[in-house]
Parts: C-alpha cells; sequence; structure tokens
C-alpha cells in the first residue's frame, strides 16, 4: 500500500503541493486528473524522491518511509517514475 500524509513541496517560494494526503491500495489503479500546474507531475515527482518534499510530509510504501532512502532505493522497492516525452535519453 502506498501512503501519502500531508506532502508539501515548493519551488523556491511557490508551494506547488500543500498538505496532499493520498492512500492506494495493492491491486488499485489509480488516476491523476487536473489542469496544467494542479501539481500532478510535483506529487508524483515526489513520491519517486525526485525533489523534496517540504517538513512534515509523510510517504510510505508498504509501511516503509520512503523518504529516509535514498532515491536509488525508492526504486528497488517498486516505485518509479517514466516521464512523458521523447526525450528520455
Amino acid at each position: 500500500m502506498l501512503e501519502v500524509s500531508q506532502v508539501s513541496a515548493s519551488y523556491g517560494h511557490h508551494v506547488a503541493l500543500q498538505g496532499v494526503d493520498l492512500r492506494i491500495g495493492a491491486g488499485e489503479v489509480v488516476v491523476m486528473l487536473g489542469a496544467n500546474g494542479a501539481g500532478k507531475s510535483t506529487l508524483l515527482k515526489c513520491i519517486a524522491r525526485l525533489i523534496p518534499s517540504l517538513p512534515g510530509s509523510r510517504i510510505a510504501l508498504d509501511g516503509q518511509d520512503l523518504l529516509a532512502l535514498p532515491a536509488h532505493a525508492v526504486v528497488e522497492a517498486g516505485i518509479a517514475l517514466v516521464p512523458e516525452g521523447r526525450g528520455i535519453f
């Protein structure tokens, strides 16, 4: 189970996410919909540990605190972000 609690993130002084909560159970398929700039990609980047979340955020996978892990260990735990677009490499 992926549990996201009170996740906040900012780009400089601009707060992109504030207090996001999300719980995804094993086998569930979830879709995030929203306008451009709503924070969808920022949330995914926080979960994948590609950008830092602000203090007070909690992200756990099967009870394991992902925020305590380096990015490569998050991938080993089963979380990865594949960006859209042709310029991956």
